[in-house]
Parts: C-alpha cells; sequence; structure tokens
C-alpha cells in the first residue's frame, strides 16, 4: 500500500489476501483510514505531530502484522 514491499512480496500479499479475513479487513482498514485522511486534511500538519502519529500508526500496523498470522 506504501509501496514498501517489494513487488514480489505485493504480488503475493494480494493473491493470498482474499483467502484470509483478518488480511482482508487489515487491507481495507488501513486503505479506508488513508482515504479519509487524505479527503479530510485539508491544511499542512505540524511536522512533530506528523512524526508522532506516524509512528504509533507504525507500532499499530507491526501489532496487526503479528496478530493476522495467530488467526490464518
Amino acid at each position: 500500500m506504501d509501496k514498501e514491499a517489494s513487488p514480489e512480496e505485493e504480488a503475493a500479499f494480494l493473491a493470498n489476501k482474499d483467502q484470509c479475513i483478518p488480511c482482508q479487513e487489515g487491507y481495507e482498514l488501513e486503505t479506508s483510514l488513508k482515504k479519509a485522511i487524505k479527503e479530510k486534511c485539508t491544511s499542512k500538519c505540524p511536522d512533530e505531530l506528523f512524526t508522532r502519529i506516524k509512528e504509533k500508526l507504525f507500532l499499530l500496523i507491526i501489532l496487526i502484522s503479528i496478530l493476522i498470522p495467530l488467526f490464518c
């Protein structure tokens, strides 16, 4: 989604996400959050706040990526 994965990793994820409910839900959640933020944010976020939000979202994504295999 953020182009952090290699093309091969992205293709593997997209091919398998439809078979894994937590993967689908995580993907849809991240997609909808990014879309909502993009639509609602019309002013520039202060750099310090942006960094804190980005760190918290990164931790949340790590937590989700750890938990997803437990349910697949």
